[in-house]
């Protein structure tokens, strides 16, 4: 309508029915600042009747004419989501597609969504929650949100990973053990558990201390740690686990070790004397078997049954460490050097900063 002079407002009045004074009290109203106004929560496919009446103070206006209008449904509007990465096995919040057009009466997604995840109608427009159960790389999703108008697509891209540390190994020193294990891009912190019994026998880890000697290392940056101060002869197990976005990842593969005291590496030799003259390069026959290379860690070297940690010949067992005593990512590259000094790096595993003997549990630095 046109603003009246000296209005501080206006009344609109509406129904389903034609308006007049005698009926007004029956009619639903709403105010109105200026001269327009959207009046929302009307039914679709309805025809509704309107007046307006100006306010000033405690006076208001007679009616204006009365007109009519049919309120449409449109079709729905979603907008794209940005790229979610998800973590296996962890609740996500809820993503809802913001929706500007009509209310939506149903959705569905193409393909359809990972196992675990679920897409839902709330509130006249689509959100997709619960918990990923399978890892997979991003994938584009695209969502359709329909009703009688007609329908609206919006995508969003999703990717599932996982945090839980794999490949944990131990090697044990005098009171000490070493654990390494592969690093978890994205990772904040590490977590080490570690007991005088198994973690088998506990499905929650926030009760490690049930268990005998049970502990737990926190903030861990690195994805190796050296822990003393542990008895010697006792057995001990140890698991890990990552953190990433406040979520706590599942435990690591179970490995043991018991410390012991005064370890010695073997000589490394795995050729002998063969009689009368000469060496026994392959360590076999039967005038060998007194020999060094015939026993101990060397021995199992040469019969192929010796398990090591990291590499080395013979029965040495070395893990190369970076700068900050982090184990190296990769571990079977050669030192690279010039005549103007060293040119590796440790991101290329073609230098290093230490070697720790996983059998003795002593770390050498590159000098």
């Amino acid at each position: 309508p046109s603003a009246v002079s000296g209005a501080t407002g206006y009344k609109i009045y509406y129904a389903q029915n034609e308006i007049s004074a005698s009926n007004l009290g029956s009619a639903l109203s709403v105010q109105a600042s200026s001269v327009s106004r959207t009046v929302n929560n009307l039914t679709n496919d309805t025809k509704y009747y309107f007046v307006v009446t100006a306010v000033k103070g405690d006076a208001e206006s007679a009616l204006s004419a009365m007109v009519s209008a049919t309120p449409i449904l449109s079709k729905p509007a979603l907008a794209n989501l940005s790229v979610k990465h998800l973590i296996l096995n962890a609740s996500i919040e809820v993503f809802a597609f913001i929706n500007t057009g009509g209310l939506a009466s149903s959705c569905n997604s193409e393909p359809s969504l990972p196992s675990g995840l679920t897409i839902t109608l709330v509130g006249g427009s689509c959100q997709i929650s619960g918990t990923p159960t399978v890892l997979q790389d991003a994938t584009t999703y695209t969502i359709k949100a329909t009703n009688s108008a007609g329908d609206s697509t919006a995508t969003i891209s999703i990717s599932i990973d996982s945090i839980t540390p794999e490949n944990l190994t131990s090697a044990r020193s005098n009171g000490a053990v070493f654990l390494a294990w592969n690093a978890i891009s994205g990772a904040t912190k590490y977590q080490v558990y570690y007991a005088m019994q198994s973690f088998n026998g506990i499905s929650d880890l926030s009760n490690y201390a049930s268990l005998n000697g049970g502990s737990l290392l926190q903030n861990i940056t690195s994805n190796s740690k050296f822990i003393t101060n542990l008895t010697n002869g006792t057995k001990y197990y140890f698991v890990v686990t990552t953190t990433k976005d406040a979520v706590e990842s599942d435990k690591s593969n179970e490995v043991t070790a018991t410390p012991l005291i005064g370890v010695l590496n073997d000589t490394g030799i795995t050729q002998g004397g063969n009689y009368e003259s000469g060496n026994n390069d392959t360590c076999t026959g039967e005038k060998i078997a007194a020999q060094d290379c015939s026993h101990g860690r060397d021995g199992k070297a040469v019969a192929g049954t010796l398990a090591k940690v990291g590499g080395g010949m013979a029965g040495f067992d070395f893990t190369k460490l970076g700068s900050t005593g982090n184990v190296l990512s990769i571990q079977n590259a050669t030192w690279e050097a010039d005549d103007t000094g060293d040119t590796g790096t440790e991101s290329a595993g073609t230098k290093w900063s230490c070697v720790k003997d996983n059998h003795t549990g002593l770390v050498w630095e590159v000098k």
